[in-house]
């Protein structure tokens, strides 16, 4: 129990130290070539799965075109990783989800657990934009930013119906003036229940919360249904 514990990542061709950090320094000065140590060997993603991108003073490293995590101290192992085949960039990919968007999702994880270090799943965000930019039926009253006429506006329009309600009684011998009424009166009533019937298409991402977090949920069930029957299928025609 008292040996140093190292890890040798063998294809990096590397040594870290756990448990016995001073000996290395120790053991130099003492010129003993060995350590008595307990070594575990451990593996690394190929470079070909793993790519660094340099943006505004940033880096982010992404595993698998999926995981990314934000690196603070690359120059450490700049030299190394170059050495090692991992491919350093300094744009953002475009079929990626947008840097603004990993940033945010950075900031939610910190805000949730402050231990660790984060880790942001592409397609987790992917699903998200494809949710958001889903286009749904809903009513005109669900849309975040329709600009509605002032209240005044509208009671003044909703005080006309009875009024034109009355003319059409006494408008009952004059069959033109009649249809007229009529007319108006029903574009009255449709101007003011049109806006609650589900009859315009619209994104996700312009709806009112109060709804908008409805819609996403249906919607991400769909879209992960479609993907897992897509799986299912990619799988059964690689088998055949």
């Amino acid at each position: 129990m008292d040996c140093a514990q190292y890890g040798f990542i063998r294809p990096l061709g590397l040594v870290l130290a756990h448990e016995g950090k001073n000996r290395v320094a120790l053991f130099r000065v003492l010129d003993l070539p060995y350590i008595p140590a307990v070594v575990q060997e451990e593996g690394y993603p190929s470079p070909d799965r793993m790519r660094i991108f340099e943006i505004g003073g940033e880096v982010f490293a992404v595993l698998d075109d999926r995981y990314v995590e934000l690196l603070h101290t690359v120059e450490l192992g700049r030299q190394l990783l170059a050495a090692y085949g991992v491919p350093f960039d300094s744009a953002w990919p475009g079929e990626y989800p947008a840097l603004d968007r990993v940033r945010d999702a950075f900031i939610e994880q910190r805000l949730v657990d402050s231990i660790g270090t984060p880790t942001v799943d592409l397609a987790r965000l992917a699903l998200e934009e494809a949710v958001d930019k889903t286009e749904v039926t809903v009513a005109l009253a669900d849309v975040a930013d329709i600009r509605w006429p002032r209240p005044k506006s509208l009671l003044i329009v909703a005080g006309l119906a009875p009024v034109l309600m009355a003319a059409m009684g006494f408008a009952k011998s004059y069959s033109t003036l009649l249809n007229i009424l009529s007319f108006l009166l029903g574009g009255i009533f449709m101007m003011f229940s049109l806006p609650f019937v589900d009859a315009v298409g619209c994104r996700v991402e312009a709806l009112r919360e109060r709804v908008r977090w409805h819609h996403k949920h249906e919607v991400r069930r769909e879209l992960e249904l479609q993907q897992r029957r897509h799986r299912v299928a990619s799988s059964c025609a690689a088998d055949q």
